[in-house]
């Protein structure tokens, strides 16, 4: 996340240097593998793969979120399984501003067309929050 935004208040500089610059680029690459995403005013949830990558899926998102929540200790983080599509969601939850600013800086790396406007849906955009 973006260490800029006064709404998130991401403070990058919890990890030293070199591994900051890990942790950024093992997100870009995460999050530019999301096949869904979902807004509500509530939260943000993005859905990776299927079941055949499983159990991929869930430790790398487990990683990720240990990493997240100490730079980004505001946002309520969650992993969870679709037992029909086998697929993993992450969820990002936030309020107001928080999450206003959380989809713009998520729309820098997530696909375009996995967003909900770009699958037809008019209910989620940053707007309606």
């Amino acid at each position: 996340m973006s260490p800029t935004s006064p709404h998130l208040a991401c403070n990058l500089t919890v990890f030293p240097p070199d591994e900051r610059e890990r942790l950024v680029a093992a997100a870009k690459q995460l999050l530019v593998r999301a096949v869904e995403a979902r807004v509500d005013p509530h939260q943000i949830a993005l859905r990776f793969g299927g079941a055949k990558d499983e159990r991929a899926h869930l430790r790398e998102l487990a990683d990720f979120i240990a990493h997240d929540r100490r730079c980004c200790p505001f946002l309520r983080h969650g992993i969870a399984c679709d037992p029909r599509q086998g697929a993993v969601w992450l969820t990002l939850a936030g309020t107001g501003e928080v999450l206003t600013d959380l989809i713009t800086e998520l729309r820098r790396h997530v696909p375009p067309a996995v967003w909900p406007q770009a699958r037809g849906c008019v209910r989620a955009t940053n707007r309606d929050l």
